[in-house]
């Protein structure tokens, strides 16, 4: 088994039970690179999504949306693409990773940073390892969930979302 899928078996084994735990269930699959849990509070649903890195790399991304309980983007893309009228969907996102650029070195990741590699002289960390540094930053997502307030680890937007329906004017 390659790197990616031992990292994704411990996922599996140890982080969604405890997503479980938090209330979150784990939704079908749209895509392999993309792990949706949802839990809904109030008039809003939670969903957090694990995001792999696009050429298979053993890395990984946590996103985290606050969406309205009537958001067409929980209706699932073939109700998206058939809106008849325009709409506007606002919500918030944050995005969970370990390091601070927007880069996918800062990423979630199994393989060792190039100087960490040099000083530790792994080139990897285990998969236990990388879930358990998830598990220790994701309180971060929830105080963010519940309060609103951002940690050192999220960073976060106001998400606007502008669909064009089918009877909207194409532009030539």
């Amino acid at each position: 088994m390659n790197k990616a899928g031992t990292l994704r078996n411990c996922l599996k084994e140890r982080f969604y039970p405890f997503i479980s735990q938090h209330g979150f269930n784990l939704q079908e699959p749209r895509n392999p690179r993309l792990i949706d849990f949802r839990r809904s509070v109030g008039d809003n649903v939670q969903n957090l999504t694990i995001l792999w890195a696009k050429y298979g790399q053993p890395r990984f991304v946590v996103d985290a949306d606050i969406l309205p309980a009537d958001s067409p983007l929980l209706k699932g893309s073939a109700f998206l693409s058939a809106l008849e009228e325009p709409s506007t969907i606002k919500y918030k996102s944050a995005r969970l990773k370990p390091g601070l650029t927007f880069l996918t070195c800062s990423w979630f990741r199994l393989d060792r940073p190039i100087l960490s590699r040099m000083l530790s002289r792994q080139e990897f960390f285990t998969p236990d390892q990388v879930v358990d540094q998830l598990m220790a930053l994701y309180p971060e997502i929830e105080v963010w969930l519940k309060e609103g307030v951002r940690g050192p680890h999220l960073s976060v937007q106001q998400e606007v979302l502008r669909l064009r329906g089918s009877k909207a004017p194409r532009r030539a």
